[in-house]
């Protein structure tokens, strides 16, 4: 909080004008709870689960044997194709529909929260005061763009064109007159790693001044904000929680937020309540 005030204060020569008071934060494991397993693996499961119901032809099939197996190894090592053929030939739309309705619905299988009160308050609460501050706050993750839509909107004051993620090709459709974007299987964009700093880029247009992750998959992100020439915040968010919520540790994460001066955030000292609910 000090960092927004300092920045946002005109009399301060730590000063930054609101166009370039940029915040990106990472999604999973950061603003959401990412095990046992990514959120958007489970909505994947769920319609690969759904389609098997309606074709019991694709049960030995991959990647649907996969989802009715658990077969986490083949998902974990198959990503990319795992994400990407879920509602494949189907619109964007009805995909963030259906995803919306997942995060609704479902209930984590090892804590027992709905999904859509897995958003860590916290973080949930310095998105709100960022905006107040009058940042622009953008979600940049690995999970597919439709997916951070349909679980986001509804649930954190982000606006869906302020979502950086992976991204399969669309293909337009005016069939009978309604227009649709239809899902293709190959992706166009990978969030992650320098593909992160990469879509900040694309879609921003310039670097943020507040970083926010947990793993190393951010690593590239945290250091374009690094690098800014403005005044700049890079925090990380660290799993020592076993008993609210997972205890994992990125030490080489660690290791690169002493060597830069990166903040550590404890989620167990200093999350005071986890989850929204």
């Amino acid at each position: 909080m000090t960092f927004a005030d300092n920045v946002t204060d005109p009399a301060s020569i730590n000063y930054v004008p609101p166009q370039d008071r940029i915040a990106t934060f990472d999604f999973d494991g950061t603003v959401y709870c990412e095990k046992p397993i990514y959120a958007n693996f489970a909505v994947c499961i769920s319609h690969y689960r759904e389609a098997v119901k309606q074709d019991p032809g694709l049960k030995d099939i991959q990647p649907y044997k996969a989802a009715i197996e658990n077969d986490y190894d083949y998902m974990n090592s198959h990503i990319v194709e795992f994400l990407t053929l879920d509602y494949v030939g189907k619109a964007e739309g009805n995909y963030i529909a259906s995803v919306s309705a997942f995060i609704d619905t479902a209930v984590h299988s090892e804590l027992n929260i709905p999904y859509k009160y897995l958003f860590y308050i916290p973080m949930v609460e310095l998105i709100e005061y960022l905006l107040q501050k009058d940042f622009q706050v953008f979600i940049s993750s690995g999970s597919m763009t439709g997916f951070l839509r349909g679980a986001c909107t509804e649930h954190l004051p982000i606006e869906p064109w302020h979502i950086v993620g992976s991204r399969v090709q669309l293909e337009y459709s005016d069939k009978d007159s309604a227009i649709a974007f239809l899902r293709k299987e190959n992706i166009i964009h990978n969030n992650d790693a320098n593909g992160k700093a990469i879509g900040i880029y694309n879609h921003i247009g310039k670097p943020p001044i507040i970083a926010v992750g947990n793993t190393c998959g951010d690593v590239e992100m945290l250091r374009y904000a690094q690098d800014n020439d403005l005044p700049h915040l890079v925090l990380v968010v660290n799993h020592d929680d076993s008993k609210r919520e997972y205890e994992y540790y990125d030490n080489k994460l660690i290791e690169l937020c002493k060597q830069n001066g990166w903040i550590v955030i404890s989620m167990n000292k200093d999350f005071k309540n986890i989850f929204i609910k």
